[in-house]
């Protein structure tokens, strides 16, 4: 008797892990084995960047844009990046980008406030049309770092996880 009591409430989990996989929920992990849907299909067509346009004077922040973007669609598995012909190309437009800070004069971590918004493209890599745009994708956030461009990392980080899972959504 006692040693049901003791084992009813793993009984209990055990129950609900399995409930709850049957009504489409998966450990984090198991990511990979969600088949990737988005406007550039199954993650098997080719992709790549044909530009990154700006208007601020950060010579940093479209190599910032890319890095972001490749790494973001290299982990959904969105797409094979390729530096010549491409199934699809991409461009990324930053249409706002404000950046403030507190001076500290203690030398402690500066208060930044990054916004930043984006517009992103998707075109047909063999005709060069464009087949999907995100609109505009807005992000702004105050952080404490040593480092601008570590501020600017976070914002850019989350535009673009914005963007690319609108870039999921086929409704």
């Amino acid at each position: 008797m006692r040693t049901s009591i003791r084992l009813l409430p793993l009984f209990l989990a055990l129950f609900f892990c399995v409930l709850s996989a049957g009504c489409g929920y998966t450990l984090r992990g198991q990511q990979d084995a969600i088949p990737a849907d988005s406007v550039l299909g199954d993650g098997s067509k080719t992709l790549r960047i044909q530009s990154v346009e700006q208007t601020t004077l950060y010579a940093w922040l479209p190599y910032m844009v890319r890095s972001e973007l490749r790494d973001g669609i290299t982990q959904r598995g969105l797409a094979r990046w390729v530096e010549g012909p491409s199934d699809y190309t991409i461009s990324a437009k930053l249409t706002s980008c404000t950046i403030t800070n507190e001076n500290n004069a203690s030398g402690a971590p500066q208060l930044y406030t990054v916004s930043i918004a984006m517009v992103f493209t998707i075109y047909d890599g063999h005709t060069n049309t464009p087949i999907w745009t995100s609109n505009p994708v807005g992000y702004s956030n105050s952080f404490q770092y040593e480092s601008e461009s570590e501020a600017v990392r976070q914002v850019v980080e989350e535009c673009v996880r914005i963007g690319l899972d609108r870039l999921q959504q086929r409704f």
